[in-house]
């Protein structure tokens, strides 16, 4: 028994290193396809990365909900969406303080709010979810990915006007740009795969899993292209990555579950917390980026808040359960 601990702690530091060795090219690369291609990195981030990014949570939940574990699908979505912002954005916060650009305050987070006030309304006019509330999201999910494609079409001129062309050609970036995917993503399963069974070696029951191990360890991917990002100074595509992969987490991924369960699989006495906080840590996130002042950043001790209700949250979860 103590041999198995070993091999599955093994595996977890192996995947712990492979993110952190792939996820400063991840990040380089993101950069470079911005500079060359001359859309803004807050897009980029936005739907590039946040949405690479976001594959982990897209392969879990469909995997989940073929196997009937609807609810864990489902607490897994909406795991990672606190994750992403109260572990992902208020850890690399307390690193290094990030700023928030015009673009994003007055776009990117108002969406992010927009999609969340939708999603929460679903659940209690309903007092559920239903397959129709995964349709609804789903059709949501192309209305924003259409909005968005206008947007960067409308601005194309100035866009690519900014276009650095550094000599690495574009194809060449984006090869680079999914090896080092590749690498964030098998180095985030090892480490799932390995925390769910130390988790059980230590008689840790599923869905408790299902809501923090399985959670955190689909933002792992997340957390690093976040953290290199904002070391590197581009913050643009630190928040775009965060805010696109709650965007689709919520009007994209979590549809899967919602239409794939059968009737009356849903439990939602469990989903009014979850929501509570996911609603609670985007209004934190909304007034640490504007503080309706001049210094648009989430400082220090705001990402320590974050961090912090984050923890106690994850902490509440695993005790209730």
């Amino acid at each position: 028994m103590a041999n198995e601990l070993l091999i599955h702690l093994f595996w977890f530091a192996t995947g712990l290193g492979l993110i952190l060795i792939t996820g400063d090219g991840f990040v380089r690369t993101s950069s470079r396809i911005a500079a060359v291609s001359g859309v803004p990195a807050l897009y980029i981030g936005t739907f590039l990365v946040g949405f690479c990014t976001s594959i982990p949570e897209i392969v879990v939940t469909f995997i989940a909900s073929q196997q009937g574990a609807v609810n864990l699908a489902i607490g897994n979505v909406l795991g990672s969406y606190i994750c992403n912002i109260g572990i992902v954005i208020g850890l690399t916060a307390v690193i290094k303080p990030l700023r928030v650009s015009s673009n994003t305050l007055e776009h990117a987070i108002p969406l992010l709010a927009i999609a969340i006030i939708i999603t929460a309304l679903l659940l209690v006019v309903g007092n559920s979810f239903s397959a129709v509330d995964g349709f609804i999201l789903l059709s949501l999910f192309c209305g924003y990915i259409t909005l968005c494609y206008h947007h960067i079409k409308k601005h194309r001129d100035r866009f690519t006007s900014n276009s650095v062309h550094d000599g690495t050609a574009l194809s060449v970036t984006c090869i680079l740009f999914l090896l080092c995917l590749g690498g964030l993503l098998v180095g985030s399963d090892w480490m799932v795969t390995s925390a769910r069974e130390i988790a059980r070696w230590f008689s840790i029951d599923e869905l408790t899993i299902g809501l923090t191990v399985l959670a955190l360890g689909t933002s792992l991917p997340e957390l690093t292209a976040c953290i290199v990002a904002a070391l590197r100074n581009e913050d643009d595509i630190a928040m775009g990555n965060i805010i696109g992969s709650n965007i689709f987490c919520l009007l994209c991924v979590l549809s899967i579950p919602l239409i794939m369960a059968p009737p009356g699989a849903i439990s939602p006495e469990k989903l009014w917390l979850p929501m509570g906080m996911m609603l609670l840590v985007t209004t934190g996130l909304w007034l640490f980026s504007a503080k309706f002042d001049k210094v648009c950043q989430i400082s220090r001790l705001e990402g320590a808040t974050l961090l912090a209700i984050t923890v106690v949250y994850l902490i509440v979860t695993s005790v209730h359960h």
